[in-house]
């Protein structure tokens, strides 16, 4: 009996420190960024899975809290939007196919990343992808 129990231990601690590092998804915070890298572990990513859609199963799994205005993310994580905009939540990624060099910069943890090409709503996803809020004065 004593066996078994130590049986059913070893298996629970094995699955929970196989979820606490193969389950969870990868958010990040730093002063003015929420760094979110995609993990395909974390939620199935099919070919129409947009960040918007990730970022609601953080939300679900309370892993992040944001809001929408009109489309627009206003809030991550309790900070919102400036209201003449002078700061705002942007969005940058390193994924080379939906960004765009021209369009702004943000550097965190030593690695730059560049402008999404489109918002949360329509910006597909990868697995293994970084995608960045930085909240910044926008360079428009």
């Amino acid at each position: 009996m004593k066996k078994i129990k130590k049986l059913i231990a070893i298996l629970l601690l094995a699955v929970s420190v196989s979820c606490l590092f193969g389950c969870k998804s990868k958010v990040q915070t730093y002063e003015n960024s929420v760094v979110i890298t995609v993990d395909s572990k974390f939620m199935d990513i099919k070919d129409d899975s947009v960040l918007l859609d990730y970022m609601n199963k953080l939300k679900e799994d309370g892993h992040i809290e944001f809001s929408l205005k009109s489309g627009l993310v206003v809030s991550i994580n309790g900070i919102e939007n400036a209201t003449d905009y002078s700061k705002c939540w942007m969005l940058y990624t390193d994924d080379e196919e939906f960004s765009n060099k021209a369009w702004g910069e943000i550097e965190v943890d030593g690695k730059t990343y560049y402008s999404a090409a489109l918002g949360a709503e329509s910006l597909p996803i990868k697995d293994g992808k970084v995608y960045v809020w930085g909240y910044v004065a926008p360079q428009w």
